[in-house]
């Protein structure tokens, strides 16, 4: 749902997609083309675990796409009724999938990324900084969408409803995004640059004029 007057949206989605074994296929014409425009092309996981973490990664080398994000962020996700382990806001988990990456493409010889969940957590933030540096993660996108959120449309129902049985309608949660990110988002890029000095930052979220664009710019992010 995007709310047409705040411009803020909710997602439960996860992450739809045709699955690898599709795009282990299709990748090579997707860099053909790609490559024939001089455009290069970057391929975002999201993995369920730490071994397809690396067995993803591993398919888009051999496919030469020129970067990867590690999607260790999607709040989204459901497994058996229960949310996963979420990398980003545990760095241990994080750990578990850049060791995993390395046992499959080696030091890292390719374009690596990895993208963020936006927290106010500083503990975390030093934790995840720990985490990157010990395997030469210097590349963030920040950041994803701030999952456990409800809202409202214009008409005053819940933004992210169905109906379950005989007329119940069950209320969902869901990602946020757009304008309900932006503070938060561009406050999380700041601690990150802050506490990686020489890191690329990616920022991103609630961009709907040049002056929000700016803002990311003038806080260091590229």
């Amino acid at each position: 749902y995007f709310h047409p007057q705040d411009f803020w949206s909710l997602n439960a989605l996860g992450l739809p997609n045709l699955g690898v074994n599709y795009y282990r296929n299709l990748l090579p014409e997707m860099v053909k083309h790609a490559h024939g425009a001089g455009k290069k092309i970057r391929a975002n996981i999201a993995p369920f675990s730490p071994d397809e973490c690396g067995q993803m990664a591993e398919m888009c080398i051999g496919r030469n796409v020129d970067s990867v994000v590690i999607n260790g962020s999607c709040p989204n996700i459901w497994d058996g009724g229960k949310h996963p382990v979420i990398p980003a806001l545990n760095p241990e988990a994080a750990e578990a999938m850049f060791e995993a990456t390395r046992r499959y493409v080696g030091n890292f010889m390719m374009d690596v990324w990895f993208k963020l969940s936006p927290t106010d957590d500083l503990e975390l933030v030093r934790g995840l900084v720990a985490a990157f540096r010990r395997y030469d993660i210097r590349k963030l996108v920040c950041c994803n969408t701030k999952g456990g959120q409800r809202g409202q449309k214009i008409d005053g129902t819940q933004a992210l409803a169905f109906r379950a049985g005989e007329g119940g309608e069950l209320h969902h949660e869901g990602g946020l995004a757009g304008r309900g990110v932006y503070e938060e988002n561009l406050a999380t890029a700041r601690a990150f640059i802050k506490a990686m000095p020489g890191a690329q930052v990616i920022g991103l979220g609630g961009i709907f004029n040049g002056a929000h664009a700016q803002e990311y710019l003038d806080a260091g992010c590229v």
